[in-house]
């Protein structure tokens, strides 16, 4: 099995007194944090947190004590807050609905010493897997909130008409085929975003055979993978702790975080997405969607 991690930190120390306590709480909790002279240092070892826990009276006083009523952490919180059971002590708050670079752009609008906020993201596997590594770099203002990944960056690369790139490309490099990233690993779906550019870019791959006769055709597959994920819950009783362990179940099952583990070994329902032709001016598509002898699941496919 293989672990998939995002570590990442906020490169600026951020002052205590730039920040709500709200805010403060929060952040807190989506990283790991520590003290820095006036401010803090935040970051995550293995991954920002999407789903964190607090006391409705932590919630409650962080509230009262942030004046700043129209900043999204403030705004989030009120919501979830009102949308919880009123009897409810304890609160598990889903930040799949929200982002923590929302929270730091307030803290940007209101800070005198920060002109903006970056945050660097390294994409790590314990297993060496081609869609395990990468990195992320964003950059918030008061204005915006802008990022670009490693897989963006390539994608910029071969864009440039006038980079060495592509005019190598041009002369057909042969390229390792890779494996598909683990967004296309889906069966009846095309392959993602990252795959249709490559696919438009008309890069060429190890040709399968020298002959002169033959042509050379580019086959991606799909498939389900079964991954695995965790975390705690605190409850008073064994009935609370299924209940709270179902609420937190749902909220893991929208993150867009890496899970703990995904099992690589047992493929599921393959397609093959596209399978493609190679031209002397790009590829061109023979055909999509492709079942094949045994999905693993349903048997062979009837004719």
């Amino acid at each position: 099995m293989a672990d998939y991690f995002e570590q990442t930190v906020v490169q600026q120390t951020i002052p205590t007194a730039d920040m709500t306590p709200l805010e403060r709480l929060l952040l807190s909790r989506i990283f790991e944090c520590e003290r820095d002279g006036d401010g803090w240092y935040f970051f995550a070892e293995q991954s920002p947190s999407t789903m964190i826990f607090a006391t409705r009276a932590e919630l409650d006083a962080a509230l009262v004590s942030s004046p700043d009523i129209a900043s999204a952490a403030h705004l989030y919180v009120t919501e979830q807050l009102a949308a919880a059971e009123a009897d409810a002590t304890e609160m598990d708050l889903d930040l799949s609905g929200t982002s923590w670079e929302f929270f730091f752009q307030d803290i940007v609008k209101r800070s005198t010493t920060l002109a903006y906020v970056s945050v660097v993201a390294a994409f790590t596997c314990s297993k060496m897997r081609p869609d395990g590594f990468g990195g992320m770099a964003t950059l918030i203002t008061r204005d915006a909130i802008v990022g670009k990944s490693t897989t963006d960056l390539l994608a910029d690369f071969l864009a440039e008409p006038d980079s060495t790139v592509a005019r190598r490309r041009k002369r057909k490099p042969r390229i390792r085929q890779s494996r598909p990233h683990q967004s296309e690993r889906r069966a009846g779906t095309r392959a993602s975003p990252e795959a249709e550019r490559e696919r438009a870019a008309g890069l060429a791959h190890r040709p399968l055979s020298e002959s002169p006769g033959m042509s050379e055709y580019v086959v991606k597959i799909g498939f389900w993978l079964r991954a695995y994920d965790g975390f705690t819950v605190e409850a008073d009783t064994d009935a609370q702790a299924i209940e709270k362990a179902k609420a937190a179940a749902k909220a893991a099952m929208v993150s867009g975080i890496h899970p703990e583990h995904i099992d690589v070994e047992e493929r599921r329902q393959g397609v093959i997405a596209f399978i493609d032709r190679v031209a002397a001016d790009g590829r061109r598509a023979v055909a999509e969607d492709v079942e094949f002898d045994d999905d693993r699941i349903h048997g062979s496919p009837t004719s």
